[in-house]
């Protein structure tokens, strides 16, 4: 009967706990959808702090994981990073189309209470 050595061991559960909090961040990022609550959820500070957390397990780790650990690890961080970027330009974008619209908003009530003014 085969076992699996502790070294294996090591290396498939250190990629799980990588492959977790990479799905914890997408899932913060509003990438995928929360099994808990059936919904797609955004939580930018979650994010930000998964993506810190994964960058200094690879700071801790340097030197100490295989090629295919450290690839896994590096390549989490880019996408998380990535994905975040792209979120906070959405939510950039967002608060420009608000801003736009309270604008013109404002310049259609604008008309509307001289009208007013001018009939009173």
């Amino acid at each position: 009967m085969d076992t699996m050595s502790e070294k294996q061991k090591n290396e498939i559960l250190f990629m799980q706990f990588v492959m977790g909090l990479s799905h914890s961040g997408m899932m913060q990022l509003g990438k995928v959808m929360n099994p808990m609550t059936q919904k797609v959820e955004k939580d930018l500070i979650g994010a930000q702090a998964t993506i810190d957390l994964l960058a200094a397990l690879r700071e801790k780790t340097k030197g100490n994981l295989n090629k295919v650990e450290e690839d896994l690890l590096t390549n989490s961080i880019s996408t998380l990073q990535l994905n975040y970027v792209d979120e906070l330009g959405e939510k950039k974008e967002e608060k420009i189309e608000e801003k736009v619209e309270e604008k013109v908003e404002e310049k259609i009530e604008e008309p509307n209470e001289k009208e007013e003014e001018s009939k009173g």
